[in-house]
This record gives structure tokens, C-alpha cells and sequence, in this order.
């Protein structure tokens, strides 16, 4: 019997060994925040373990996985704290170290870990967030104070990192559409439940962190490490919350297409660039050139069409929290008391071999299914791709917007042959002109 016992616990030990070993630390970012916070952020394909080592001179964060190439070697650093910092790896290991600039106490620091978030796009992450030269702020409570550690840096507003088929929703771009708050059967922007997941305070030192997903939570303001919108990104002026606005409430689902109202939002922008292909191509920039030839499209038919952003930029500002973002881009909508509301995303997996289209909506009215699916239809039975279906989910935008409104999915940078179709221009016209008719379709 002690046999078997012993066999059994060291087959539970090896496959434990075996699914840690798994997981790939794929980029390390770093930023400062508002209140002289350092933050750092090691992104992964999957949850592992990891441990923090303070000396007099450094600070180690040791995970327990292997590292894509890109990911190792020096970065510069601009902090009071540190001037460099660097990825290493060795031994099953992959080591982040950054040098100190003078000695911190022991308990200046926290980690924890995020769990990837397919709504708003971003990966399975841990973050060790550095408070030795934290300064204080007074005075009442504005947009550029601390911000839940659970709405980390994404590489979106709801926007860039592996995202997934799930029917939860896609890489950033739901979450663009969420803005980093998820609202839909699990957790989601808006229903007080942050998009990233909350966070999980990990005890300091070298205390070896579970591999477990920390559960989401309600963010608690205030109390949590100040968000970094972008590990990477510097300090950048706050320019206020975005204050909801409301249209007439009021909107046409018939009657055919000429004179309606229509908003279309190309996600990601500016400082979140969503996700980035193989080769390099970032889901911001097509996003908007099929917006761009939507729009065209759709004026031809004598419809009335307003954008969210017709440049590469932020519609809110540069590193806004997610849920400022997407709420400015709501905003457009209401504003112009559109009909419709589509926001136009592109997916992406941590499995290249994931293709295909999805259409997301919520089903605030009878007519959010009845659009998204007239969309999804015209997509997929004319160009061939795989049918991911249309699905039902609490993204912030299509769940925030008072008319109807889907988010979309057009395949997967991810996968090296959509990838080079989402770069031509031939896929880009094509994709606006079946938008277009579908929206002539959904207002006969």
C-alpha cells in the first residue's frame, strides 16, 4: 500500500512539474504610474508560479516557466528606483532582475497574479508592483488617483494580448468594446466586476505564489496599487472620467437604410494597439481602414454615419482607464443618437490554428440578435472562413450603448494565413461592402 501511495504522489508531483514547466512568459513590460509607482509585468500564455527575492542591490521575480526569445534580454528603465532591468533565463526559470538605485525595505512591494481575460484581450499575467518611493497624494479623490491593481496594464480598453475563441468574448477587442470592464453571464465590464480579473495579493518574499486563477472580484478603489494603463507606458496627464451620455433613447430598426443613423467604432487606437500579428500587424490599424471603407460604403447608400475615431488615437486620451474608454466611445454613439452601433475588432489565440468569424451582442432588445446576426450571416457565407457563430455576451459597449450594437471579430491575427488576408486590401474592401449590405438587410 505504501507503495502505491508513494508511485501515486510522485505521478502528482511530475505532472504538477510538467504543467508549470508549460507555461512561456511571452513579453516583460514595465511603467511608472501617477504616484511614483513601479510596476512590473510579465505576461504569459498560462498561470505558473514565481518568487520575489530582495537584496540590498536587486529585486528578482523568478517564474516558473520557460520564455519566447523576444522576451529575454535589458531594458532600459526610467524610475527613481531603477535603471534597467533584465530577463533571463535558465534552469526552467525565467528571472526578471532590476538592479536597485538604493536599498528598499522589505515589505515595499506586492505581487500578484491576473488571469488572461479573453474580454479585454490581455494574457495571464503577474504583476509585481514596486511602492518604496510612492508618493502621496492629497486632495479629493480625481481620474488620475489609483485605479484597482485588476484593470493592469493590457497590451487594452477594453484591447492587445492573446485572445481566445472563447465565447466570452475575444482579445481586445471585446474588450475594447468593453473598455476593461466586462458585463455579460461571467464577470463583465459594468457590472462592477473588473474585466482583468481582481487581484490577488501575494505574500512578499520569496513566498511561492499558487498556480490557481485568482477568482474576479469587485475592484475596491483606493485601496489596490495605482493603475499602469500600459506596463510600458510613462506618465501621461489625466484628462478626467468620462461622463456617461445618453441619446434620445429613441431608434429605427426598419424602413430601409437611407438616413439612418450609424456609428462605427474601429477599436483599439493610439496608445493600445490590440493585437499584433506575427508580422507585425496591429489590429488598430486594420480595424480602421475597414471602418474607413465602411463608412464610405454606407454613405453611398444615403446612410448618416459617425466614427469614434477616424485617426490612430485614443478616443477618450492616451492611456485612459478601459472603462473611460469605452465609455467615450459610447459616447459617440449617443451623441449622435445613432440606430446602430458596431464596433469592428480583429481576434486572436494563444492557438495559431484558431480562424474563423464571430459576432458578439447583448441582448438589451429584440433587435441586437436580429442585427448581429444578419452581420454574421453576410460575413460567413461569403467569404468561406470558419463560423465561430454569433454569441451572446456582457461587452461593455454593446451592453452600455441604448441602441442596438454587436462587436465583431474578423478572424485571427494570430493565424499566419488570416493574417496576410487581414493585410490586403482586396479582404479589407470586401469585408466593408458585406457590412454595409448587412445593414441594409437588417433595415428592410
Amino acid at each position: 500500500m505504501r507503495k502505491i501511495v508513494s508511485v501515486l504522489l510522485l505521478w502528482a508531483a511530475l505532472c504538477w512539474a510538467a504543467a508549470v514547466q508549460a507555461a512561456q512568459v511571452t513579453a516583460v513590460h514595465w511603467g511608472v504610474d501617477k504616484d511614483n509607482v513601479l510596476r512590473i509585468v510579465v505576461d504569459l500564455d498560462a498561470l505558473t508560479t514565481y518568487q520575489v527575492g530582495l537584496s540590498s542591490s536587486a529585486i528578482d521575480l523568478t517564474v516558473d516557466a520557460s520564455a519566447q526569445s523576444s522576451a529575454l534580454g535589458t531594458q532600459k528603465v526610467k524610475s527613481t528606483l531603477a535603471a534597467s532591468l533584465e530577463t533571463v533565463a535558465a534552469g526552467g526559470k525565467v528571472t526578471v532582475r532590476l538592479p536597485l538605485l538604493h536599498q528598499i525595505e522589505d515589505g515595499a512591494y506586492k505581487s500578484f497574479t491576473l488571469k488572461q481575460d479573453p474580454v479585454t484581450k490581455r494574457p495571464a499575467r503577474i504583476v509585481l508592483d514596486i511602492t518604496a518611493d510612492k508618493q502621496t497624494r492629497t486632495g479629493p479623490t480625481t481620474a488620475s488617483n489609483p485605479k484597482p491593481a485588476a484593470s493592469a496594464p493590457k497590451p487594452a480598453a477594453v484591447q492587445p494580448v492573446p485572445k481566445t475563441a472563447s465565447p466570452s468574448g475575444s482579445k481586445a477587442k471585446v474588450a475594447a468594446a468593453e473598455g476593461g470592464v466586462v458585463i455579460s453571464n461571467k464577470p463583465t465590464k459594468g457590472s462592477g466586476t473588473t474585466g482583468t480579473g481582481a487581484s490577488t495579493t501575494a505574500p512578499a518574499k520569496t513566498t511561492p505564489q499558487p498556480k490557481t486563477q485568482p477568482k474576479q472580484e469587485t475592484a475596491k478603489p483606493q485601496t489596490s496599487p495605482a493603475t499602469v494603463k500600459k506596463a510600458e507606458a510613462p506618465t501621461v496627464p489625466a484628462k478626467g472620467k468620462a461622463k456617461a451620455e445618453k441619446g434620445s433613447g429613441k431608434f429605427a430598426t426598419s424602413g430601409g437604410i437611407k438616413d439612418k443613423k450609424i456609428t462605427i467604432d474601429p477599436g483599439h487606437g493610439g496608445s493600445d494597439p490590440g493585437a499584433i500579428g506575427a508580422k507585425g500587424t496591429k489590429e488598430k490599424d486594420i480595424t480602421l481602414k475597414i471602418a474607413k471603407e465602411l463608412q464610405e460604403q454606407l454613405k453611398k447608400k444615403k446612410a448618416k454615419v459617425s466614427m469614434t475615431r477616424t485617426a490612430d488615437k485614443d478616443v477618450h486620451g492616451p492611456y485612459a482607464s478601459d472603462v473611460d474608454e469605452l465609455q467615450a466611445r459610447v459616447n459617440v454613439a449617443e451623441r449622435n443618437d445613432a440606430d446602430v452601433f458596431i464596433s469592428i475588432h480583429i481576434n486572436s489565440s494563444v492557438n495559431a490554428k484558431v480562424k474563423g468569424f464571430s459576432t458578439y451582442y447583448y441582448p438589451k432588445s429584440s433587435h441586437d440578435k436580429r442585427l448581429a446576426t444578419a452581420v454574421h450571416n453576410k460575413l460567413t457565407k461569403n467569404f468561406g472562413r470558419d463560423n465561430l457563430g454569433v454569441r451572446e455576451a456582457n461587452f461593455y459597449v454593446t451592453k452600455r450603448s441604448s441602441m442596438p450594437a454587436i462587436l465583431i471579430e474578423l478572424c485571427f491575427i494570430s493565424n499566419k494565413d488570416e493574417e496576410k488576408l487581414l493585410q490586403s486590401s482586396w479582404f479589407q474592401k470586401k469585408a466593408a461592402r458585406l457590412l454595409a449590405e448587412a445593414m441594409e438587410d437588417y433595415f428592410k
